[in-house]
């Protein structure tokens, strides 16, 4: 008896030359100017969105599919990273998907449990209680904490609203985020030869 037919046909069920696995590696084209993807994640739609993780500014372009994003690809036309992305870019989209992610207002009641409201209601309170606070103590005190994960121009909105609508005398801006500011105040200070960003509003004069 020959051994080498009878190793071929053992083959056949040892070895598996299609299936689930094998069909879910195959890479077919997802228009939109993508390349090619698996199946499961061929987006019927496109959208842009800039990367929230840090204050560079990066834009994605993420992948839809029945209204969901299901993948992303850096945008190669984007001046800012020019088709590139850092690790945290990559998985932008992780924090849809986490169980304790934050999608309503909460407002602690009497007993101190958490009650989900609407967002109508949530700034009502929240700027009822903020005014009172400031009526009754003054503008010092009441500030606000920034973050790594808003884009430079968000955090200058944010600082016109602290100093020019507030009023308020006191912020803490996050300190990768104040780094970034300082390039950015040099810069306005030089090319511009006043401090136009709200956060360099004491900066001196350029000699």
């Amino acid at each position: 008896m020959k051994v080498r037919p009878l190793l071929d046909r053992a083959a056949k069920f040892l070895r598996r030359w299609d299936g689930r696995l094998t069909q879910e590696l195959v890479l077919h084209p997802a228009q939109f100017g993508l390349g090619k993807v698996p199946a499961r994640l061929k987006p019927d739609d496109v959208t842009s969105m800039i990367c929230g993780f840090c204050s560079t500014g990066c834009s994605l372009n993420v992948h839809l599919k029945n209204g969901q994003a299901v993948n992303l690809t850096p945008n190669k036309d984007y001046p800012v990273n020019l088709g590139m992305a850092c690790p945290k870019g990559w998985e932008a989209l992780t924090p849809l998907s986490a169980r304790d992610r934050a999608t309503t207002p909460l407002l602690r009641g009497s007993q101190g449990n958490l009650e989900p409201i609407d967002w109508d209601t949530a700034l009502q309170i929240f700027t009822l209680r903020f005014k009172a606070i400031m009526e009754q103590h003054g503008p010092e005190s009441v500030a606000f904490i920034s973050t790594g994960q808003i884009v430079c121009e968000e955090m200058a909105l944010l600082g016109a609203l602290a100093k020019l609508v507030l009023r308020l005398r006191c912020s803490s801006v996050h300190l990768p985020r104040l780094r970034r500011i300082g390039c950015h105040c040099s810069g306005w200070l030089q090319s511009l030869h006043r401090p136009s960003h709200p956060l360099a509003t004491n900066l001196p004069e350029p000699s």
